[in-house]
């Protein structure tokens, strides 16, 4: 049977009145288009962090002026070197790339907007509006750009000074085993420059990874000194006059294969543009659709006439799938993330699985179960995540392991019903054998003369409240639930002796 609780990072959602139900309908009436969950326009001193995209392999966000991006990252290419968002940085915005220059002063974005797949932004000089919308190319290595200036005074033409600068941010490709919470960037200026009418590539000189930046507006020069290329324009707008301006980013591996891409998306810009928000929809409603042909499952659709709990609802379907990766070469081809695209680009981390067992299990029981024999197959007290680009843990232990992983395991047989899945080899032992592992572990912790168990300090326990350390009444809780869930799972197989002690050891547990 399929349950319809949902929870996602933390946030519960709890349908309360009798008059909503979860269907499954046409997602034209009841499911809203991506575009109806974009967020207000904000103010830039508003927000703590610019916005982020991600389009399945990766993902960029937001720089500081109207048209820059920073943190771009599709794992094993990351643009360097990280720049922390940070209002107070008088010279933030030269670690962007793509940075916008208005007569030879970065204009700085004023407002932005934020959509699941594409990031608008507003600035303005004088009479000259100018609103930018990044995009990034749709599970590609690739940045799309539309430009747009106007001249919002009517009785006088404009004339300014336009140039886009390239500095101290080019893109490097870094091994698998780089990869871990914190995401590998370069830190130096070692790359080659070469320009090409109106196409920019830049070749790192300590990896694979080749950028090829191409301007569909022919500028009125390009040129390459130092770290600094820019590329200039002299933009010149009647009264009411608009102008468009068009730009592509791709990256890949060599030069032929980045001018291969550039190419191709500039002879198709307006159709790649396009396909960045329709094909991340078409993935959005699959999510929503029984018998859909990519996932292996599918989510309930919310029917309620409360907006505000319809918006958190679909918002946190779409925010979790920005975390979705379909890229990795290791044979799973559809992973959730922990985080994008600053940090965690390629790790699972076992405790973020708490906050979406319940999704993972309705949307996609196959890869769940497969993910699931993967992490049951390792020994989890020597890291707190799985890494995809090796399949290999990185990190130290965390405490919360056993009772993340025997959780996602329990949510997947309850929604499934599929027992088979106890009987499955992990290792040299079955998936039942290794959760009554789990479920017992507690054992080789506990505090001498007392039934609860010692979880260690601040670096065991997520790093973050130096008092919630060593006894944690959270985890000993966990525990005397999760010997009583296996005290369950073995009496269904028939083992009331195992059973009964599992019940013991609980109760003992609560009353301590």
């Amino acid at each position: 049977m399929r349950k319809k609780a949902l929870y996602f990072c933390s946030v519960l959602f709890f349908v309360l009145s009798i008059k909503q139900s979860v269907a499954q309908v046409s997602h034209s009436k009841n499911i809203p288009s991506l575009d109806e969950l974009a967020g207000d326009w904000m103010s830039s001193w508003q927000l703590e962090q610019s916005a982020a995209i991600c389009n399945f392999y990766g993902g960029l966000r937001a720089g500081y002026t109207v048209s820059s991006i920073s943190s771009l990252t599709f794992p094993p290419f990351s643009q360097g070197p990280y720049n922390r968002y940070n209002q107070n940085d008088s010279l933030r915005y030269q670690k962007d790339i793509l940075q916008m220059y208005i007569d030879k002063k970065p204009l700085l974005t004023k407002y932005s907007k934020w959509y699941p797949y594409q990031i608008k932004r507003k600035a303005r000089e004088g009479d000259l509006e100018i609103e930018t919308t990044v995009r990034a190319v749709f599970e590609n290595e690739g940045v799309l750009w539309e430009i747009k200036f106007k001249n919002t005074g009517h009785h006088k033409a404009i004339s300014h000074h336009i140039s886009f600068i390239l500095r101290n941010s080019h893109i490097r490709k870094f091994a698998p085993a780089q990869w871990c919470w914190s995401t590998p960037r370069s830190t130096d200026n070692d790359y080659a420059v070469k320009i090409i009418q109106n196409a920019i590539i830049e070749k790192d000189n300590k990896s694979d990874a080749v950028t090829c930046y191409h301007f569909l507006n022919q500028p009125d020069s390009i040129t390459h000194k130092g770290d600094i290329t820019e590329v200039s324009y002299k933009l010149s707008l009647s009264a009411g006059g608009e102008k468009g301006f068009k730009i592509l980013m791709a990256i890949d591996s060599s030069e032929k294969g980045a001018s291969y891409k550039a190419k191709e998306w500039q002879q198709h810009f307006d159709e790649v543009f396009k396909e960045a928000k329709d094909l991340w929809q078409r993935s959005y409603y699959q999510a929503l659709q029984p018998g859909n042909n990519f996932f292996s499952g599918y989510l309930p659709t919310l029917v309620t006439k409360d907006s505000t709990l319809r918006r958190i609802y679909y918002s946190s379907v779409v925010s979790w799938l920005e975390l979705l990766r379909t890229n990795f070469k290791t044979g799973y081809k559809r992973v959730f993330v922990t985080a994008g695209p600053d940090y965690a680009n390629t790790l699972t981390y076992y405790w973020d699985m708490v906050s979406y067992s319940t999704l993972w299990a309705l949307l996609d029981p196959a890869a769940m179960r497969k993910q699931l024999l993967l992490f049951l197959s390792q020994d989890i007290k020597h890291g707190y995540a799985v890494n995809f680009m090796t399949l290999r843990q990185c990190g130290p232990w965390y405490s919360f392991n056993d009772y993340a992983l025997f959780h996602a395991a329990c949510i997947y047989l309850s929604i499934t019903g599929d027992t088979s899945f106890l009987n499955m080899p992990v290792g040299n032992t079955t998936v039942c054998k290794r959760l009554y592992a789990l479920a017992t572990s507690w054992k080789k912790l506990l505090k001498p003369g007392t039934w609860l168990a010692d979880y260690g300090g601040i670096a065991n326990n997520t790093e973050t409240d130096p008092n919630y350390v060593h006894i944690v009444p959270a985890l000993n809780a966990a525990n005397v639930w999760m010997c009583r869930r296996m005290a369950a799972i073995v009496a269904d197989r028939g083992e009331k002796n195992a059973a009964q002690e599992l019940r013991n050891d609980a109760d003992s547990m609560a009353d301590a």
